[in-house]
Order: structure tokens, then sequence, then C-alpha cells
């Protein structure tokens, strides 16, 4: 599933980040507490929260570079 149908599925209205709507997700992990995200998450999950605060971005990259490896999808695309 891409980030355009899962935006659409919600009916999203994206902000940012346009050129990666057709981006391939294939997990996804939802949490509102961010010490779920830092032990539970995978790198290149799609990230589901209702917190609104710049920590999520810092947390969300810490968890896509965990792996080390930079030819993973290590990088941030907003909805």
């Amino acid at each position: 599933m891409t980030l355009r149908e899962i935006a659409d599925l919600m009916d999203a209205r994206v902000l940012a980040g346009e050129k990666h709507l057709d981006t391939e997700v294939k997990t996804a992990f939802s949490a509102d507490l961010m010490s779920d995200v830092l032990a539970f998450a995978k790198p290149g999950s799609l990230m589901i929260t209702g917190l609104t605060n710049p920590q999520i971005i810092r947390i969300a990259s810490i968890v896509d570079n965990s792996t080390g490896d930079s030819s993973s999808f290590n990088k941030i695309h907003p909805l």
C-alpha cells in the first residue's frame, strides 16, 4: 500500500511531502508513548500518532536510522 492510498483511506490532508506519496508502506506502528515507539517500532514503518510536538520528528529519525543501513528507507515522510 502507498502513502497516497493510506492518506485517501484516512481522508487526510497532506501538508508536506507530496513527492513521497507513491512510497510503498509495508508496516505501520501506532503509539502515543514515545518510549513505545523507541522500543517497538521498526525502521521504515509508518508511524501513526495523535501527538503533535517537534519531538515526534526526532523520534522518527532515531527509529529509522537504528539499522545503521543508509540504503534503507531512512527518510522522514510527513503526511
